[in-house]
């Protein structure tokens, strides 16, 4: 009979991409790059951006970005136009190519050989390589990013946390999608770069856990852009009106430190039972979902 443990890590195993499923992103990626290149700008570029590069993305793949880096020969004054009128141009010259897109904010949706992909129009900047401009048509400008440094980012606190990051970070997203995508999925992975900066879970189930609490009191605050070239992660989530976390109901000693909203609820005192984790209105059904996920594979 299967142990907890063992469901858990199944269950946040096979939320990875099949090789077929990968192998089948890629080849669409080689497609695109291939027709782009001979038919819309030949010194462009197109690379895998996302979760899709920093190896965060769940199963079935979808919405898989796909930086068109727009090459300044082609639009030797893009620094000078507005977002909305590069789409606009791109949109037309990739009709007659048979790729029909449609306006996203900021990027292009197409789907290709069956897969959904976002076509992210930027462009580098010429001082720094690994900086580039993607569209907001919302904000009516470009905005700095760098996936390079992204990709940097995660990759190093994969690496620190002994391989168990990224496979918690696909299980925080899964458990978006199961409850309508309220978080941005880059948003959910900067905030596990942070929560889980300075220790290791000792197993699958406790690096479950906590990354259920941790994410519950972390989400309450603005979420700064890692590689702090763009704007806050979360810029439009939080109202002002904003929840904080509720204070432990039981009285205290005035010399006790309360319990930090991160940590394996204890009872306050012999007599009490445990404080809930913190209220938010994303993370207000952990404890239910705890056993949700971890029986997954098993309903699936």
């Amino acid at each position: 009979m299967a142990t907890v443990e063992q469901i858990i890590h199944e269950h946040l195993t096979a939320l990875n991409l099949t090789k077929a499923q990968r192998a089948q992103v890629n080849q669409a990626q080689d497609t695109l790059n291939k027709l782009l290149r001979e038919r819309f700008d030949p010194q462009g570029e197109v690379e895998q951006g996302g979760s899709v590069c920093r190896s965060t993305v769940i199963r079935p793949p979808k919405d898989v970005d796909l930086l068109v880096v727009l090459s300044a020969k082609k639009f030797p004054t893009v620094a000078s136009l507005s977002p909305n009128d590069v789409m606009e141009r791109v949109r037309a010259e990739l009709a007659p190519l048979g790729l029909n897109t449609r306006v996203q904010n900021r990027s292009l949706g197409l789907v290709y050989e069956g897969m959904d992909f976002d076509l992210v129009l930027c462009w580098r900047d010429p001082k720094e390589s690994h900086v580039l401009y993607l569209p907001d048509l919302a904000r009516h400008k470009w905005l700095r990013t760098s996936p390079a440094e992204h990709e940097r980012i995660g990759e190093d606190r994969d690496r620190a946390a002994k391989g168990f990051l990224r496979p918690l970070i696909r299980g925080m997203k899964a458990w978006n999608v199961a409850h309508g995508k309220p978080l941005r999925s880059f948003h959910i992975e900067v905030m596990m770069w942070e929560v889980w900066k300075n220790d290791v879970p000792k197993t699958w189930a406790e690096g479950l856990l906590l990354s259920f609490f941790r994410l519950a009191e972390r989400v309450l605050r603005p979420t700064a852009d890692p590689a702090g070239k763009g704007p806050i992660v979360d810029e439009g989530l939080t109202p002002p009106n904003a929840p904080t976390p509720p204070a432990c109901s039981t009285p205290r000693p005035p010399s006790r430190r309360p319990c930090p909203p991160w940590r394996i609820p204890r009872p306050c005192s012999p007599s009490s039972s445990a404080p809930s984790p913190p209220d938010c209105p994303v993370f207000g059904t952990v404890r239910r979902d705890l056993g949700a996920v971890a029986v997954g594979p098993r309903g699936g």
